[in-house]
């Protein structure tokens, strides 16, 4: 027996890592975003719409961290060796088991390998690295980043149970959340029931007893699936922890790190096989430049709710959070959410240049932010064929986002292809503004507003262009499209919408009240001029072609004549989507004209 097959692991063949500029974000907070080649990412002049959204490549190249106590992995190594050089490598992760890491040491896989198995890894309880010298997980060499991968192929004793299902008893888990068969996913049943009633849904994991039922004879058929936790976990308590230039596949979770401090998440693929990305709480947190791809075909959903089926959330910050920053992600391919922050005391939270994308599925891949979340920038992020971004909480800024293409699902019988739904969630949601952003083609209206009780309200909606929303609106049979904005009944109080620019080349009734086709619609000027319930007001929207330079190419910036051309008003963004810093005349939009000229600044998050 192989020394990685002692514990379950198999190897198979084949990092900037620069400590100052890492501590300089989880401590300083003010941030100049660099290229490889060390130069600004300013642009001078209007390029590609999506320049600097989104994760970059890999650059398949890792270096020496200084004064970092490493622990090298080669899948060439030897277990008995002292792992401190590449040249003594360890082989396996089995030396790691019940490691305490001191501040200063870390682990390094090299590039090119590839590590795969069951076990769970023991990075569990508080670490504790320190500013100066932070625990390290990274990659040391060239070639692509090292993979470690929990997700296996399975080879237990199957017993009939009658009527084509088989059962197994699996070690300790959680939730058995993806199953991989002959190659293909296969999705999971929230039910017995549903596993015998619904084709698609081919197994069930009974945690009340631990079995795992199939729908389908496992001879001679290669069925792969995950039973580990996290690939980390590092509990309370645990603070200055470096993850980086890692690709982490098939653990419930590729990332824990619940109730920690200076956590900084940088570089990596995580999600592959999992049912979600990181879930971290705690202050002081990073989480930039990764892939989060959750390698899923494109199946039906059926259940946004804890019990969806297959890969759920990205990001999950629920609990307590505190100034932590989500930047520079790129985000495919979630059947829930790409990123759901919400819980008790949520602030200071900042979403900036992410680029999201949840074309690949008939629903999810949405942004939530939930009650107790408060003070939240969101912008100069990209959201495209997601369902609709669910936002509540108090102070919220939502600025300078491109919102392109928000989807309707034939598994839901209702819009879920708004861009934003400002919902209560049983809890105040006050005092958000938002601003400036481009809403452009999605199947729902650009912003609904629907409350549950709570007051909502006291919101600015300013300096938006909203292009050729409401596109395929299918609530009821008959229901009215083209609608950019909907308040439904009693949803909204002492809101203001001014100098924004609405437009659809289907209709002239872009605005609705009341509840679905029930309510009235208006046209801009006549929502202008409307005595509104709930002490609403709007002044100074237009309705016009923004005349994008090209819309169906998604290149947004607006033509000489456009009329959102100094039509907007002085927004409490500082800069607009390029980077520039907005002075007056003020444009409706992502960009604002006057600024391009003049003083070009970049920022990669705190200021």
């Amino acid at each position: 027996m192989s020394p990685a097959a002692s514990t379950g692991f198999r190897l198979i063949t084949g990092l900037k890592i620069s400590l100052a500029p890492w501590f300089a974000l989880l401590l300083v907070f003010t941030v100049s975003a660099t290229a490889a080649d060390g130069g600004k990412h300013i642009r001078e002049a209007p390029g590609d719409i999506l320049e600097g959204i989104g994760a970059s490549a890999d650059d398949g190249v890792s270096g020496e961290a200084p004064n970092l106590r490493a622990f090298y992995i080669d899948p060439d190594g030897d277990d008995s060796a002292d792992g401190l050089t590449p040249q003594t490598a360890w082989r396996t992760l089995d030396n790691l088991a019940n490691k305490y890491f001191s501040a200063g040491e870390g682990i390094l896989f090299k590039r090119g390998g590839y590590w795969n198995g069951t076990s769970t890894l023991p990075f569990q309880g508080a670490r504790q690295g320190t500013a100066d010298n932070p625990i390290v997980f990274s990659a040391y060499g060239t070639g692509p980043r090292p993979v470690i991968d929990f997700t296996v192929t399975q080879t237990p004793v199957w017993t009939p149970e009658g009527n084509g299902v088989y059962s197994t008893p699996l070690a300790s888990v959680t939730r058995l959340r993806r199953m991989y068969v002959d190659g293909s996913e296969v999705l999971d049943a929230t039910s017995y029931d549903e596993m015998l009633s619904h084709e698609k849904y081919m197994y069930w994991h009974d945690q009340d007893t631990n079995l795992l039922y199939i729908q389908f004879n496992p001879a001679g058929r290669e069925i792969k699936y995950s039973t580990t936790h996290a690939f980390i976990y590092f509990g309370s308590g645990s603070r200055h922890i470096v993850v980086s230039d890692l690709d982490i596949r098939g653990a419930k979770y590729s990332l824990s790190f619940p109730k920690t401090e200076n956590v900084l998440v940088k570089n990596n693929n995580l999600g592959e096989g999992g049912h979600i990305g990181i879930s971290i709480t705690g202050n002081n947190h990073v989480i930039t430049n990764n892939i989060f791809d959750s390698k899923r075909p494109k199946f039906d959903y059926s259940d946004s709710s804890s019990t969806a089926h297959g890969p759920h959330e990205a990001i999950a910050m629920k609990g307590e959070n505190r100034n932590a920053l989500v930047s520079r992600n790129t985000i495919r391919n979630w059947a829930h959410s790409s990123m759901a922050s919400g819980g008790a005391s949520n602030t200071g939270l900042k979403f900036y240049a992410n680029h999201v994308d949840g074309s690949h599925l008939t629903y999810g891949t949405k942004f939530e932010l939930f009650s107790g979340t408060a003070d939240v920038e969101v912008w100069n992020n990209y959201f495209y064929k997601t369902t609709r971004q669910q936002i509540g909480g108090k102070r919220i800024h939502i600025h300078h986002n491109i919102f392109d293409s928000m989807a309707n699902t034939p598994v839901k019988s209702y819009n879920t292809g708004q861009a934003i739904g400002i919902y209560d969630f049983g809890e105040e949601n006050s005092d958000s503004v938002i601003e400036n952003n481009v809403f452009i083609n999605s199947d729902g209206a650009a912003i609904v507003f629907s409350t549950r009780g709570s007051y909502m309200g006291s919101h600015i909606i300013r300096n938006n262009i909203m292009y050729n929303n409401g596109k395929d609106a299918v609530t009821y049979p008959g229901d009215p499209k083209g609608i950019a904005v909907q308040i439904k009944t009693g949803s909204l109080q002492d809101s203001r919408f001014y100098n924004n620019l609405i437009y659809s080349d289907i209709t002239d009734k872009v605005i609705m009240t009341g509840n679905e086709r029930n309510g009235p619609t208006y046209t801009v000027a006549e929502f202008d001029s409307a005595n509104l319930p709930g002490n609403n007001i709007g002044f100074d929207n237009l309705q016009a072609d923004p005349l994008f330079e090209n819309a169906d190419s998604l290149q947004l910036q607006l033509d000489l004549s456009s009329p959102a051309i100094g039509a907007g008003v002085q927004p409490l963004a500082a800069r607009d989507w390029d980077g520039y810093e907005i002075i007056p005349p003020y444009d409706i939009g992502i960009y604002n004209m006057a600024s391009r000229p003049v003083n070009p600044i970049f920022t990669d998050g705190f200021e």
